[in-house]
């Protein structure tokens, strides 16, 4: 939530009244053309209707990995494009609630995409996350976003999701239904798909050798170094910056933890 806001301030600071669009680095969108009218779409409503909006994906399997939209009613065609109005949040479920999800035809995907005027989102921080507003006004102010002035008005700040913080909290919020493929890369179960698929479902990048392995992701940066996998099955392996990670796919989720004890 904090470089959103810090973005929002900025961009309020050089431009008038201006359109925001946040995204993420890790996704997937194909085709461009279709991501573009969904963007412009929803910057035209957004602004027409001093909303908050989002990006909402179709599922196509009962994903526990993605946070997930509640729409309500019926869309509102724009620009031969669905508008929803959105009734709530949704954490990441476990696997019945995203079987319930997927099974009732009024949950999308929440892809993490959001467009809005600056001034809309402001006005919500300023309700919901006033400190965020105050101490990084101070570091705008100063024309200087160097590190230590960044450090020192973030690491005041309570660490919270823009969903969490604002939008969950915030009524009238809408959602654009997306009409492209979209997938989030922020895990090693995802890209998978974009590796080099090999015999016995296995898929891989980079210097790998198999022997009598079976559904595992390997991935090895470096050209010169190999991986060797022997006898395993349903293995992560990732070779990158002289680290390397060995885990399960279905305990992937507690690499995070993993992480924050190093």
């Amino acid at each position: 939530a904090a470089a959103i806001c810090l973005g929002a301030l900025l961009a309020r600071r050089r431009f008038s009244n201006p359109i925001m669009v946040v995204t993420t680095a890790d996704h997937i969108i194909e085709p461009v053309e279709s991501f573009q009218k969904t963007v412009l779409s929803a910057a035209r409503e957004a602004a027409k209707q001093n909303t908050l909006y989002t990006i909402g994906v179709i599922p196509t399997y009962p994903a526990t990995a993605y946070g997930y939209l509640e729409i309500e009613g019926e869309p509102t065609i724009v620009d031969g494009l669905k508008h929803y109005r959105l009734l709530s949040f949704k954490e990441k479920p476990d696997l019945p609630t995203a079987e319930s999800f997927l099974a009732s035809g009024r949950y999308l995907w929440n892809s993490g995409m959001f467009v809005w005027k600056t001034e809309t989102i402001l006005e919500a921080f300023e309700k919901y996350l006033p400190k965020h507003i105050e101490l990084l006004e101070e570091v705008v102010k100063k024309e200087s976003l160097s590190p230590p002035n960044l450090h020192e008005a973030f690491v005041q700040l309570t660490p919270i999701s823009i969903d969490y913080g604002v939008m969950e909290k915030v009524e009238g919020v809408r959602c654009v239904f997306a009409p492209f493929f979209w997938k989030d890369m922020g895990g090693w179960l995802s890209l998978a798909d974009h590796l080099t698929r090999c015999e016995k479902e296995n898929h891989i990048k980079g210097q790998v050798r198999l022997l009598e392995s079976e559904g595992n992701i390997v991935f090895c940066q470096n050209s010169e170094d190999l991986v060797v996998l022997v006898g395993v099955s349903n293995l992560v392996v990732v070779r990158a910056g002289g680290k390397t990670l060995v885990a399960h796919k279905e305990k992937l989720e507690a690499v995070k933890k993993v992480a924050e004890d190093l």
